[in-house]
């Protein structure tokens, strides 16, 4: 490239030269060379550049700067909007190390311990001369004792159990040994002790001139054994009653998915497009899911059959019923929807996982710098994982994965981008379309509280995925590779 004759150099234009390919000097030129670097370009690159995130913000404030070209500005838009994004990801990603940091800190200070003067050695205390059993602390049993102590002069024996001090039920041995510390001197103290089939009473003066009992002897312990590996279907019982919260849960989803159902039919039946199916059909769904599952579980729970393998069943089985529903609701409605100039499924794909790993990143890096605040207000990420007992199963993965990863995410597509979506488009343009049914995908996803920002995410990549290539593909395959790797992570933990 060479600058014009006597003219300063100017490095923002010499990029933006070398990009278009042409010579500084023909810069304004009327006929311009293409581009080799478009906005539409600029704004992918920028997307996958948060895997390497403090360098995401600057480059694409990079693209803002250098204007590149642009049929109709949208795609320079979206790389605005993509470096402000990146911006803020930075920023909460320096507020969540700034926490971190803090927290660290303040563990160091409290583990780090204050100097203090050292108290002057406590006197001896009145004892007797006896070690009791540690391994029976609420049957305090002598195991052994000094031989100048009280407690031998007084004829008491190894194996002796001590069951109550001047009348009162001896406790653990820490408590006897408090109550001979508290003994003036010279004072008696009657043990009623039993030994063997007997039982006895005794006198003895604790002193503070007793020197220690022997040690214990050294018992060798015999090898832990190894946890025994649970089976698929070995029963197990719950050790909470989580699932009463869960169907709360349940119902405050559904009757939220119904609302807003409501009010888009009552939005469809002014725009004549009032047809009832469609919402009822993702109603219906959601409840067979939703509630199947839930008093499945309560029903294996009730007649002690709860395992690890009969819970994945019934997963499995409300998973299975929500695709037959969905299937016959789709039949029914039929497939008569149009779309201009649909892309290839395989692109789609790739594209698509872009961008939902690339929302995923950035989502979480934000809801992890706002989880210590919203914590404090009740509100945090949850997840949806099998009980403790359950987890631990052998051949638990296997099944999760038909039930998460193949079954929910086919049952789901059909349902709201199968038949929903559709619907939607039937009274609404493409981009509201694909915005509300992802807003009703995300509210049956309540339970996940704050992480449902990332399954609204979800919910408009996916719709993009149908809108753009015209088949339910696309979103399916998509759908089974995120939940594939959320599972496969979730199983390492």
């Amino acid at each position: 490239m060479r600058a014009a004759e006597g003219a300063p150099w100017d490095m923002s234009r010499s990029i933006r030269c070398w990009l278009m390919d042409i010579e500084e000097a023909d810069e304004y030129a009327v006929v311009r060379p293409k581009m080799r670097f478009s906005a539409k370009t600029a704004f992918h690159v920028a997307l996958g550049a948060i895997f390497i995130p403090l360098a995401a913000p600057l480059l694409a404030w990079i693209f803002v700067a250098l204007r590149l070209r642009d049929d109709d500005g949208v795609w320079r838009k979206r790389v605005l909007i993509i470096a402000i994004a990146d911006t803020l990801v930075v920023a909460a990603f320096a507020l969540l190390m700034w926490n971190n940091l803090l927290a660290l800190r303040t563990q160091q200070t409290r583990v780090t311990p204050t100097p203090i003067a050292q108290p002057a050695p406590a006197p001896p205390r009145p004892r007797i001369g006896v070690r009791m059993d540690p391994d029976a602390p609420a049957q305090p049993t002598i195991r052994t004792l000094s031989p100048d102590g009280p407690g031998a002069e007084a004829h008491l024996e190894v194996g002796d159990q001590i069951l109550r001090v001047d009348g009162a039920v001896a406790g653990s041995a820490a408590s006897i040994a408090d109550t001979f510390a508290a003994t003036l001197p010279g004072e008696p103290r009657r043990l009623q002790i039993r030994r063997g089939n007997e039982t006895l009473e005794i006198d003895v003066v604790p002193r503070t001139d007793v020197s220690a009992p022997p040690a214990l002897p050294v018992v060798a312990m015999a090898p832990r054994a190894s946890p025994r590996v649970r089976g698929l279907f070995d029963v197990y019982e719950p050790s909470d009653d989580s699932w009463l919260s869960s169907s709360f849960t349940a119902a405050k989803s559904l009757a939220l998915v119904a609302l807003t159902l409501t009010l888009l039919f009552v939005v469809a039946r002014r725009r004549n497009a009032a047809d009832i199916a469609p919402p009822a059909t993702v109603v219906l769904g959601l409840a067979i899911a939703m509630f199947g599952s839930l008093f499945g579980l309560a029903f294996l729970r009730s007649v002690h059959l709860l395992s690890a393998g009969s819970s994945l069943l019934v997963l499995v089985a409300g998973s299975t019923a929500m695709l037959l529903a969905a299937s016959l609701a789709r039949r029914r409605i039929g497939n008569s929807e149009t779309f201009a100039n649909p892309k290839g499924t395989l692109s789609t794909i790739g594209i698509g996982t872009l961008y939902l790993m690339a929302c995923l990143i950035r989502i979480a890096v934000v809801l992890a710098a706002i989880l210590p605040f919203t914590r404090k207000a009740g509100v945090g990420v949850e997840t949806v994982d099998l009980p403790s007992a359950a987890s631990s199963a052998t051949g638990v993965i296997p099944l999760f994965i038909i039930s998460t990863a193949i079954l929910g995410p086919i049952a789901e597509e059909i349902l709201f981008r199968g038949v929903l979506l559709p619907w939607l488009r039937r009274f609404m343009s493409d981009t509201p379309a694909v915005f509300a049914c992802a807003a009703v995908f995300a509210i049956g996803h309540i339970f996940y509280g704050l992480g449902v920002l990332i399954v609204l995410a979800y919910g408009v990549i996916l719709g993009w995925a149908r809108i753009r290539t015209g088949k339910l593909y696309a979103p399916i395959v998509i759908h089974m590779l995120i939940n594939l790797a959320m599972c496969l992570i979730g199983a390492r933990r």
